[in-house]
């Protein structure tokens, strides 16, 4: 049976506020979200989630639908507060206009049951090579979410990373969106929890490949 992807309540009631916001309404969300004790690490982690749980990642194209936030709350560390505020109030606007994109949505992040082979000898290079297929990116996932319980997740950043290694003569996003989003989970401590949900969207953008016309 088809099944949105789990949410904690909390978190499931922060995302759908995200999703319902206009851009005219985001300084007051973030009033709010501060108000109830949230700082920069909590807020740009609900952005990356919402943009997860609601934005299609699956290429070959996606240009915008990266999601930077891992590299925004890095470099705001840095600034004074009122510009902290203004990358803050930037990544959240970047989120909530892609919610409405026709390009992007709708999209929801769906439950991924994990995809093992029986007789896979070698379950890190079978991902890598269905990866590179580009004609399987939603069972991609499920592979993912599989290896994610059975090799741990250093394992899965570092096979991750390779296979943006690997493609970045092709692009470099797919590199920088594997790379932005360790980074983001390395600030906001979310190795423990938030691994699939993050990563899964890095997965979709490796996973779908153009297939090159033949001369």
């Amino acid at each position: 049976m088809h099944q949105e992807y789990g949410w904690a309540l909390d978190v499931d009631l922060a995302l759908r506020r995200i999703e319902q916001l206009s851009p005219t309404e985001l300084g007051r969300w973030i009033r709010a979200e501060r108000a109830w004790g949230g700082d920069d690490r909590s807020l740009y982690l609900l952005l990356a989630l919402a943009s997860a749980r609601y934005i299609d990642h699956h290429g070959p194209f996606i240009g915008h639908g990266t999601f930077n936030g891992g590299a925004m709350l890095r470099a705001s560390s840095i600034l004074a507060p009122a510009y902290r505020n203004l990358a803050l109030l930037q990544t959240a606007a970047y989120v909530v206009e892609l919610l409405t994109n026709s390009n992007y949505g709708p999209y929801l992040l769906m439950a991924a049951d994990p995809y093992r082979e029986t007789d896979a000898e070698d379950p890190e290079q079978r991902f890598l090579a269905a990866i590179e297929a580009g004609d399987q990116p939603l069972r991609v996932e499920h592979r993912l979410v599989a290896l994610i319980e059975d090799l741990g997740v250093s394992r899965v950043h570092r096979l991750l990373t390779l296979a943006g290694l690997r493609q970045f003569p092709e692009n470099e996003h797919r590199l920088l969106m594997v790379h932005r989003a360790a980074q983001l989970l390395d600030d906001v401590d979310g190795w423990s929890r938030w691994v699939e949900p993050i990563l899964r969207p890095s997965v979709q953008y490796l996973a779908s490949r153009p297939k090159l016309s033949q001369p």
